[in-house]
């Protein structure tokens, strides 16, 4: 397991934004609410993407988006649904 760190996401709309509960250092997944709330706030370092649960008007969502940060800055985007052909 590598160093966790907290990652200061900036450039977001504070409202829509304040109610993120977990940053967790994966790849392309998405968790359950209920796994990630055995998280904690961090990510692995050195790693481009993070994915952040939060909650709209208060109820918490099992809603993820996939938060791309570079540097200071982030941006963020809902991952795409991936079907595993196999």
């Amino acid at each position: 397991m590598g160093e966790l760190f907290e990652v200061m996401l900036t450039g977001y709309p504070k409202a829509k934004f304040e109610h993120i509960e977990r940053v967790i250092h994966k790849h392309n997944r998405a968790y359950t609410h209920s796994e990630v709330h055995e998280m904690t706030l961090a990510v692995g370092k050195g790693d481009e993407r993070v994915v952040a649960v939060y909650a709209e008007e208060g109820v918490a969502k099992n809603v993820v988006f996939e938060l791309q940060y570079h540097g200071a800055e982030a941006h963020v985007r809902q991952p795409q649904a991936q079907e595993d052909a196999a």
